[in-house]
Formats: structure tokens, sequence, C-alpha cells
């Protein structure tokens, strides 16, 4: 079992980079280092000196920097660590054969992690290898954690050692237990579910900000220019609405079409057995997200074309998502984020199956309403108000204060509060749309 992300970027030691750690400066960096919280600390400066000791890994440590630290942990840091384990385990047939009879993973996780009596030794040593190899990786990171976050923020230091470690049982480095699988399902299925949330999140509000600049613009010009620019608004939009019927995401129609399309192979000749083994791209047994993901591409490319002005990549990012939600809700029955060889053949027997009922895509399916973008303008302009307070607005010419009447720097340094950052709600970012 494995579980892959839309984009998921892997904090591996290959990628770990940063100044290394000069000789005369050991002494002194272990006297003001605080306490971990980890056991292992020790050890973590060891594995460190010997990694930096070597050529090559000092000249990947020259250029990492907070951002890159800050942006991996908007991913799943020890997604590759979830994929080797489940891999081991899937391999023995008795561990194998129980899971396929769990119905919800992530509230079954003590009950799946005592099946862990039932695998091999062979097995558990493999456990145990994987499990040493990914605490020396997170000591390396909690080393750089240490590097990019400032020394006397303790407090926020101590809360990224605690989640960077929740996977797994750190009080004991040396062998894989029942605890080390509890906790790999529970926080993995935790994780999965807080992405998506943000996910959706993330995108309402780039469609509440995109709506309110483009309404904020039409105010500002003169009724024959505001027409214009509603009419050809109206004309892009009714163009974008504009395309084939999409087929229902996972039905039997819309996986035929990707087996004669796609595959170029025969409709007639359909089977959901070789279908599924054709999109396993690494015969892993399982179907996980962006295998799935790919299963939609064609019918995103009905309504989706980077090259028109009137269709929005990122809202293709987002419809991608919701048909790969839709069909993991339909046929993921132990919620486990990924479909099993017989998940997905136990899913083409349903009627659900073989009724083509189409899509409706977000521009039927608004992520917001009237009164939440009513909400959204007005905490818009308060916000445009609080940034440009003091300063001149456009159009407008301020005149200068009597010098006499301005406060002291350190008077007006301690009454002085900083207007809120409102740069994300000024206009979305161009690029983003570059990224799917």
């Amino acid at each position: 079992m494995k579980i892959v992300f839309v984009l998921i970027l892997v904090c591996t030691i290959d990628v770990i980079v940063g100044p290394p750690v000069q000789p005369d400066k050991k002494k002194a960096e272990e006297e003001e280092d605080p306490s971990m919280g980890l056991e292992y600390e020790r050890y973590l400066k060891e594995v460190v000196n010997i990694l930096e000791s070597d050529e090559i890994f000092r000249k990947k440590l020259e250029g990492m920097n907070s951002t890159e630290i800050e942006h991996q942990e908007k991913f799943l840091i020890y997604n590759s660590y979830l994929q080797d384990v489940f891999n081991v385990l899937m391999s023995d047939k008795p561990f194998n054969e129980r899971l396929s009879k769990v119905k919800d993973i992530g509230k079954e996780a003590g009950d799946v992690a005592q099946h862990l009596e039932l695998v091999s030794k062979g097995v558990r040593s493999k456990l145990d290898e994987l499990k040493r190899q990914e605490i020396e990786r997170l000591k390396i990171i909690a080393k750089l954690l240490k590097k990019n976050i400032n020394q006397r923020d303790v407090k926020r230091y101590r809360e990224k050692l605690i989640d960077l470690v929740e996977h797994l049982d750190h009080s004991n480095p040396t062998s894989f237990e029942e605890d080390d699988l509890r906790r790999l399902i529970k926080k993995a299925t935790s994780d999965l579910s807080t992405i998506d949330k943000k996910r959706r999140e993330e995108f309402k509000n780039y469609e509440l900000e995109k709506e309110t600049i483009r309404r904020e613009k039409l105010k500002n010009l003169d009724e024959n220019k505001r027409k214009e620019e509603e009419k050809a608004f109206e004309e892009l939009q009714k163009k974008h609405k504009d395309h084939p019927k999409l087929h229902h995401p996972g039905s039997k129609d819309q996986l035929e079409e990707v087996w004669e399309k796609e595959d170029g192979l025969d409709k007639g000749d359909f089977d959901p057995k070789t279908f599924f083994n054709l999109h396993d791209k690494n015969s892993d047994g399982y179907l996980d997200e962006e295998e799935i993901e790919a299963l939609f591409q064609r019918e995103l490319d009905k309504v989706y074309n980077a090259d028109q002005p009137e269709d929005d990549m990122i809202e293709r990012f987002e419809e991608m998502n919701r048909m790969r939600e839709h069909v993991m809700n339909e046929m993921d029955k132990d919620k486990d984020a990924m479909l099993s060889y017989n998940e997905f053949i136990e899913g083409t027997k349903k009627d659900e199956y073989k009724k083509d009922e189409g899509w409706n895509t977000l521009d039927e399916e608004k992520p917001f309403s009237e009164d939440e973008l009513q909400d959204f303008m007005k905490e818009f302009e308060e916000k445009r108000k609080e940034k440009f307070e003091g300063h001149a607005q456009p159009g407008e010419v301020h005149v200068p204060v009597d010098p006499s009447a301005v406060p002291k720097p350190a008077d007006h340094l301690e009454g002085d509060k900083k207007a809120p950052d409102v740069q994300h709600m000024e206009q979305p970012n161009p690029s983003l749309k570059e990224q799917h």
C-alpha cells in the first residue's frame, strides 16, 4: 500500500543542503544547543558530522534556505517511508489478506497494527531497517530545522520536532513495532484529510479574490467602458461553458474512452482487470492518487485549454481533485487514499458504474455564495483602507504635515501597529496558472 499526493515533495537526504558545520564551532554549538526533545540528539550530531565530511554531500549542503524548509512542510515529509513500509507489508501474504478485509484503515489503525504479528521474520527485519533509515533521515532534517529557525524561538522549534516524528516511535530507534504502524496509519490518514481540506479552502479564497478584483476594477470605469468589460466577460464565460458533455468520473463510459483513446485499444475489448494493470504504472497492485488523476486528463482537456484566456488552469487543477475525491469516495472502501485491485474490480460491478450521469464542472457549481462574496469584498475593502492609512490613495494628494506634529521615532514605534499584510488580496498570482 502507498499514498502519493498531487505534487508531493519528499524531503530526502538527496535534497538536504546548507552550510557545513565548522570544526571550531562544534563546541560552542553543543553548549548553546537547547534539548531537542529527542533521545537520539547525540547520534544526530554524529550522523551529520559524518555526512559533512563527504565532499558530494557538502556541496549539496550549500543552498538550503528557510523558505525551502517551510515549503516542504506542506507535504507528507515521510511519504517515501510510508510507501516503503507498506510495500514491504503487502509482500507478506497473511498480512495482505487481513488488510483486504479492513473497512476503514484510519478508524481501525489499532487493529491493523496488531496484524503485524502475522508477518514473517524476514519482513520484520526489512521493517526494522526502514525505521532505522527513517530515523537517521529525520535527525538530519531536525538539524536543518534548528539551523533555519530562530534559536530563541525554542517553542516553535520543539513543536516542529514533535510534528516531525509523530509518524513513528522515536524512543525505540532500532525496531519496527505495532506502535510504529499505528502511528504511521493515523498520521497519514489525518494529514491526507487536512491537505485536501486546506486545498479546498485555498481555492475558494482564490475564486473570491478573483471575483472581488474583477468587480473592483469595474467600479473605476465609466459607464460605457464598464458595459464593454461586462460584455467581454460574459462572452468569455459563455465560450468556456461551450464544451462537450463530460463523462461521470470512474464510470464505464469514462474508462472505456481512456481505453480507446489513450491506450489505443478496441472499445469492444474493454476489460476492467486489464485496464487496472495497464494504469497501475508501478505494478504494486494499487492505483494511487497520481495514477487515478491521470485517468481524468482527457475529460479535463474537454473543458480547459491553457492557450485560451477563458480557461483558468488553477480551476482545472481543482476540477481534477474534485474528480479524484469523488471516485475515491465511491470506490475506496478502506479509506486509505488509493484503490486496490479488489476495490477497483468491485466498483465496476456496481450499478452506478454502468450509469453515466455526466459531471457538473466548477462553473456550474460555484465554490461560494453571493453572501460570502459580499463579506469577502467588505473585508477586502477594510484591509485596503488599513494598508493605505496615512498614505495617499490613488488620485489623492496629501498636504505636507507640520514637522513638529510628527511623533519622535521612539514614540512612533512604541505606539505603532503594523498594518496587516494583504499582498495576497491585491491580485491572484498569474504564475500559478503555469503549474497545471
